[in-house]
C-alpha cells in the first residue's frame, strides 16, 4: 500500500540496514508511566569506562548525533565547544566512529549494545547522556488536534482490552522481520489521513518488501479502521523533509519516533509517549 519516495536518502530502509538494526531489546514497563516501554541496556561487555560526559565539551571533540532528536538539541545547547556532526541514520553514525571521522557517537542504549557485538574496538562513556521520550506526531491543524485526542483514547482502549499487548508481542519477537501487518478494512467515512514516516526504526516502522511495516504502522491502521478514516500510502521522508512537510501541513500523521524539542513542539501535536530510551556515547579512543 505504501510507496517509497525518490527523495528518501540515507534512511535505514535497505535490507542491509534492516538486518543490522533488526535486533530490538525486550522491554519492561515503567512503574511511573505504565504506557511507556523502556529499552534496557542488555549485557554490556567489559569495556573501558571513559572520563565523564562533561569532558566532551572541548574544542576538537567531534560528536555524531541523529538529526532532529532531543539529543541533537541537547548537544547543541550544552556542548557548544564540541563539533557536532548531524546524521540521518544510525549505521552511518557508527561507521563514522569506526572510520575515525568522528570521535564520539550518541546512540540509543539498545543500538549501542548491539554495535559492540559488531565492532570489537568500541568503548563507551560510562554515564547516561540523555533520556528521550518518543511520540507519534500530528500536524498542527484542526484535523491534527482531533487525531491527537482520538489516537490517545484509542491506545488506552486497546491497552485495556489486550490488543496492544498482542501487537507489541508480535513486533517484539526475535523473528519480527517475518511479522506482517494485520488485515484492516477502511470505510473512509470520516475522511482521509495523510501519513508519513522516516521508516528508519526496524520493528516499529521500516521499509520491507515494498511496504512500511512495524508496530506503529499496525497501530496507525488499526486506529483508522476503528475511527472510520482512510489512510493514504505512507510516504517515506528523511527527517529534514518531514519537518518541512509538517510546517506546510502536507501530512496529518507522522508514524514515527518524534522526540520533544523546541523545534518539534512548534510543528507537531504529540501523542502520549509510547517509548523511553537512554542514549550513551560510544568511542574508539579510550
Amino acid at each position: 500500500m505504501q510507496r517509497k519516495k525518490a527523495f528518501f536518502v540515507g534512511i535505514g530502509a535497505t535490507v542491509a540496514v534492516a538486518s543490522f538494526l533488526g535486533w530490538f531489546a525486550n522491554t519492561d514497563k515503567l512503574s511511573a508511566k505504565p504506557d511507556i516501554k523502556v529499552g534496557g541496556v542488555q549485557n554490556w561487555p567489559d569495556r573501558i569506562s571513559s572520563k565523564t560526559i562533561d569532558d566532551l565539551d572541548r574544542p576538537g571533540v567531534t560528536m555524531a548525533v541523529l538529526n532532529g532528536t532531543y539529543t541533537h538539541w541537547y548537544m547543541q545547547v550544552n556542548y557548544p565547544k564540541a563539533d557536532v556532526k548531524v546524521f540521518e541514520n544510525f549505521p552511518d553514525m557508527i561507521d563514522a566512529v569506526e572510520s575515525g571521522a568522528v570521535e564520539f557517537c550518541a546512540l540509543y542504549d539498545n543500538i549501542a549494545d548491539k554495535s559492540f557485538s559488531v565492532h570489537s574496538k568500541f568503548n563507551f562513556v560510562n554515564e547516561v547522556f540523555t533520556t528521550e521520550f518518543v511520540y507519534i506526531g500530528f500536524a498542527k491543524s484542526e484535523l491534527g488536534a482531533v487525531l491527537q485526542k482520538e489516537y490517545n483514547a484509542f491506545i488506552e482502549k486497546i491497552k485495556a482490552n489486550g490488543e496492544y499487548d498482542r501487537l507489541l508481542t508480535k513486533w517484539n519477537s526475535p523473528d519480527f522481520e517475518k511479522s506482517k501487518i494485520d488485515n484492516y478494512q477502511f470505510t473512509g467515512k470520516r475522511g482521509v489521513i495523510k501519513m508519513a514516516s522516516t521508516a528508519a526504526w526496524p520493528s516499529r516502522a521500516s521499509f520491507r518488501e515494498g511496504a512500511v511495516v512495524g508496530l506503529l504502522v499496525d497501530l496507525a491502521y488499526y486506529f483508522c479502521q476503528e475511527y472510520d478514516y482512510q489512510p493514504t500510502d505512507i510516504e517515506i521522508v528523511n527527517f529534514a523533509e518531514g519537518l518541512a512537510a509538517a510546517e506546510e501541513k502536507r501530512y496529518d500523521m507522522f508514524v514515527d519516533a518524534i522526540t520533544e524539542t523546541p523545534e518539534n513542539k512548534e510543528r507537531f501535536y504529540f501523542s502520549n509517549p509510547y517509548h523511553k530510551s537512554e542514549t550513551v556515547m560510544i568511542t574508539k579512543n579510550f
